[in-house]
């Protein structure tokens, strides 16, 4: 009987022991985010009572009655790395917990940044980042860096504004952040100061410093002459509208003398243009032709002067047939001092006056000559006479007398070459430079502007424009008046103690007030590399801007190239 119960008891199945409480997570390690990401803790063991899930991002805890897994999904809001965990309680209430690990990623945005459209001002550039993109989501930030070493400004908006304190090129940038902080970065290059057009290629000369000069006819085409092998004085013309010049060049009827210090004007469509002629003793006439067909054909010269030798002439002409010439000249024998000296046409260039010495010869030089029409009928002629004063003389008919002439600079500097220009509107502009005597380390140099705006009777006090501290220098002042009231001058500073003596930093400065205000300094390229002589000429019409230039590009066969570029330059 023992035996027997013994047997029956040795077959019965004695049930397992539980499964201990172990909480298992299962995630995917990578997510995308603000999309559902699954949670399983199916293969959690135990008598479960409870399923507790923490994200790992700070959101709310949420829990589960069990026994039975729930489905679970959660959405991550942000770009990350986190470390959710289960927690599972058993009915005793003891406790396991699992930790996971995913890594929640999402699509980059884009970063557009519109550069901002080039400024010959430093007033504030717009700069437009609206055209970025979040593909999943919403950009939050726009992280703004000017470029310049200013804070970098971060707002909600796409669009930035930012003024600059000085001229230059600036590697602006945006950074844009989603809503799920990944980021994108654009750049774009901001141009505080001018760009030209691209520059054309006049002419090939056989000259050294050929002195290019500059006009504007009624059509907006340019015109440049040049000398262009010691002999022969060139001019080329732009075909109007095409912004190029011909191949083909013009010759000045020459008579063998070296032409030098061309002034040239438009007046009625007609071309015209005074310049020197240098014989092979030394002396020099002023001569003048014209063309009233573009250029392709000229006037034989007319010599202007009687002196033994004269010097750089400057011309304006009226609009209708006036046509007035300054100069320098010395009597014969080449002897005695610089006179500054006038003639005028009032028929179109078919006759001149006899010169008229407005100042020198007297024992003082009178140099550097200028010439401007107030459009009311004032005549101004203004030149450098020693001690190194700036001095102005107006005529109210055309030329014909002057009344005597006004000191412009003041007492206390020395002063170089004055430069005359009119806004067409009854006010004249003059600009030179003063600076003291004798030149030391510390002694400034300075570009100052004064305005007459009743026919240079009176002047308002002088203004600086532009300074520098010796023994950097200004070099090639060149003013330009508009009718809109609009001021350009450009000019060159020199270092002749840099390794290259002759490079010059060549820049602009404008104003809308006729000098009252200006800019800073803005750069002028490509003319910004250049190395002797004042090699450049301005003329403006309407709002573009030209210039002419020479560089030398064969040395030993004394070659130089002239160019052309303009640009719209309204400040």
């Amino acid at each position: 009987m023992f035996s027997l119960c013994l047997a029956a008891c040795s077959a019965q199945t004695v049930p397992p022991p539980p499964a201990p409480l172990q909480a298992r997570l299962d995630v995917p390690s990578n997510a995308t985010v603000r999309q559902p990401l699954p949670f399983d803790a199916s293969h959690s063991t135990g008598t479960i009572a409870s399923y507790s899930f923490d994200f790992g991002d700070g959101s709310a805890v949420q829990t589960f009655d069990g026994p039975a897994a729930p489905a679970v999904n959660h959405v991550y809001p942000r770009v990350g790395t986190y470390s959710p965990s289960l927690t599972v309680t058993g009915i005793a209430g003891d406790t396991s917990t699992s930790t996971a690990s995913t890594t929640a990623g999402g699509t980059p945005p884009v970063a557009v940044l519109a550069p901002p459209a080039k400024s010959a001002k430093t007033i504030p550039f717009v700069f437009d980042a609206s055209a970025s993109t979040d593909g999943d989501g919403t950009l939050v930030e726009y992280r703004f860096d000017f470029g310049d070493g200013s804070p970098v400004v971060s707002q909600p908006s796409p669009v930035a504004r930012h003024a600059y304190a000085a001229a230059g090129f600036y590697n602006a940038s945006v950074t844009v952040v989603s809503e799920d902080t990944l980021t994108a970065t654009a750049t774009a290059v901001v141009q505080v100061g001018l760009s030209f057009d691209p520059t054309q290629l006049v002419a090939h000369t056989q000259q050294i410093e050929p002195s290019p000069r500059l006009a504007f006819d009624d059509q907006d085409a340019a015109y440049v002459s040049f000398n262009f092998n010691g002999l022969r004085l060139m001019v080329s013309r732009e075909a109007a509208g095409a912004s190029a010049f011909p191949t083909g060049l013009l010759a000045v009827p020459d008579n063998g003398l070296s032409p030098q210090d061309v002034a040239l004007a438009v007046l009625g469509g007609t071309l015209h243009a005074v310049f020197g002629w240098q014989d092979p003793a030394g002396n020099s006439d002023i001569a003048y032709v014209r063309s009233n067909d573009h250029g392709e054909t000229f006037s034989p010269p007319v010599m202007l002067s009687n002196d033994a030798s004269s010097f750089v002439p400057v011309m304006v002409t009226d609009g209708v047939d006036g046509i007035f010439v300054a100069y320098e000249g010395i009597p014969p024998p080449l002897s005695g001092n610089l006179s500054t000296r006038f003639v005028r046409s009032i028929d179109g260039g078919a006759t001149f006056s006899a010169p008229l010495i407005l100042a020198g010869g007297d024992g003082q030089d009178a140099s550097c000559p200028s010439v401007a029409l107030d459009g009311r009928g004032n005549l101004l002629v203004a030149w450098n006479q020693e001690p190194r004063k700036v001095f102005v003389a107006t005529s109210t008919d055309r030329g014909a007398t002057f009344a005597a002439p006004v000191l412009l600079s003041d007492s206390a500097h020395s002063a170089g070459c004055p430069r005359l220009t009119s806004d067409g509107a009854g006010t004249i502009v003059a600009i030179w430079d003063q600076f003291e005597l004798p030149l030391q380390p510390t002694v400034t140099d300075s570009i100052v502007v004064s305005r007459s705006s009743d026919g240079g009777r009176t002047w308002d006090t002088p203004r600086t424009l532009a300074s520098v501290t010796e023994p950097i220098f200004f070099t090639c002042i060149e003013p330009i008046a508009t009718s809109e009231g609009n001021l350009d001058l450009i000019y060159g500073t020199r270092d002749p103690n840099s390794r290259t003596p002759l490079h010059q930093t060549t820049v602009i400065t404008l104003s809308a007030d006729l000098g009252k205000t200006n800019s800073p300094p803005l750069p002028l390229d490509p003319v910004n590399s250049l190395d002797g002589e004042c090699p450049w000429a301005v003329a403006r019409s309407g709002s573009r801007l030209g210039l002419a230039w020479a560089v030398q590009t064969n040395p030993i066969f004394a070659n130089d190239d002239v160019y052309f570029a303009s640009v719209l330059a309204t400040p």
